[in-house]
């Protein structure tokens, strides 16, 4: 399941403020209606909150970025103020309705989890981790140069897929139900079928065609769609004359040797300046797979592996609280709370630098582990039925 941005903030939101409310900065509404992105009278449902310089932060529940407002003047309990808007590199959004919520002075505003959400992913991931994508293409013989995705920056296996047939049987069919019948037919629902002889009538069916089973209501009965997904079975007018021969088709792998295509890097016939050298392949007729190393980044976040989105909080939560001079509330020595130290705002980062190194140096030693158990030729997992 891919992760979004807005998600990441959540969970940052949620490890630096903890989920009880009172730990959250203070919200209000505005009691009128913003206009435009230029309009700077504002006026808030309880001015007694406001002063001079206080930052009102949007706040989407969603997790989205929100506008930062600066409190230009202090409030009166029946006119409007004057407002900076747009506020640490936000935009002025463009209206807002009464009601929408406010934050005071939050600690860490989104835009700034943001930030080193992205930092996390761009500095911090790269180049000590990554993860693996799987590409394809249509091998062409006038080509032997092929473009890298930008963010593949390395290829561990190039491999073809072909389609090889296990005989089922004899099968007869019956337009009334739309049935086919086979004795024993070891079908289930999804298998992907192929008629190598036709028994003639059944005139809807035709061989060396794709269908998928749809159905099977008994172990000697069974029925075809032309997807996998159809809503219905193919709708014959006419039994067969005679038994249809009917094949299983399984999905092979094979590999091509490392002798057979190379990365080239510093590439000036690609935009990405790397390219994929085919030298040549099993089968020009059939798609070529790859699987790429690919970097995170900032750019492609909903890209990246779940194992990655959920140590990407805790660098960022790191860099926030030992990365900048902001500090959580309870910082406050007005406020702090008998028997906390000054420090444990740093001693939170550094539990939190400590997690994220670990989740990374996990990660890193599964996906090397991976890759040596692929260079010794072990399969992929059971990723790929069939033989090897």
């Amino acid at each position: 399941m891919a992760v979004t941005l807005a998600q990441l903030i959540l969970d940052v939101e949620d490890m630096l403020y903890g989920l009880a409310q009172v730990e959250r900065p203070a919200e209000d509404t505005v009691v009128k209606a913003v206009a435009a992105a230029n309009d700077v009278a504002w006026r808030m449902a309880t001015p007694s909150m406001w002063r001079r310089g206080d930052l009102a932060e949007y706040w989407p529940a969603a997790g989205t970025v929100g506008e930062l407002v600066l409190m230009a003047e202090d409030h009166d309990q029946s006119t409007d103020v004057a407002v900076r808007r747009g506020q640490l590199r936000t935009t002025a959004a463009a209206s807002y309705t009464a009601g929408n919520v406010f934050r005071k002075n939050a600690a860490y505003p989104r835009v700034k989890i943001e930030r080193f959400i992205y930092e996390v992913v761009d500095t911090q991931l790269w180049p000590h981790v990554w993860y693996r994508s799987q590409r394809s293409l249509s091998f062409d013989a006038n080509s032997a140069y092929y473009a890298l995705n930008a963010a593949d920056f390395d290829v561990e296996e190039v491999f073809q897929i072909d389609l090889c047939g296990v005989s089922v049987g004899g099968c007869t069919f019956d337009e009334a139900t739309d049935v086919w019948t086979c004795t024993a037919h070891g079908l289930a629902v999804g298998d992907h079928v192929r008629f190598t002889v036709s028994g003639g009538g059944a005139d809807e069916y035709a061989i060396d065609t794709d269908y998928w089973v749809l159905t099977v209501p008994t172990a000697d009965t069974f029925t075809l769609g032309i997807t996998a997904d159809a809503a219905a079975a193919l709708n014959g007018t006419v039994d067969s004359a005679a038994a249809w021969t009917l094949e299983k088709r399984l999905p092979s792998l094979h590999p091509l040797p490392k002798a057979w295509w190379e990365v080239q890097t510093d590439f000036p016939g690609t935009s990405t300046e790397r390219a994929l050298r085919l030298r040549t392949v099993h089968d020009q007729d059939q798609t070529v797979f790859y699987t790429a190393r690919t970097k995170p980044l900032s750019s492609a976040i909903t890209s990246v592996t779940d194992a990655l989105a959920d140590m990407i909080p805790w660098g960022a939560c790191w860099m926030l609280l030992g990365g900048t001079r902001s500090a959580a509330r309870r910082q406050d020595p007005r406020i702090r709370r008998e028997g906390e130290n000054e420090s444990q705002v740093y001693s939170d980062a550094s539990f939190f630098k400590q997690t994220f190194l670990q989740l990374r140096h996990d990660y890193r030693a599964q996906i090397v582990g991976e890759k040596r158990k692929r260079a010794h030729g072990e399969p992929f997992g059971g990723m790929w039925p069939g033989r090897w």
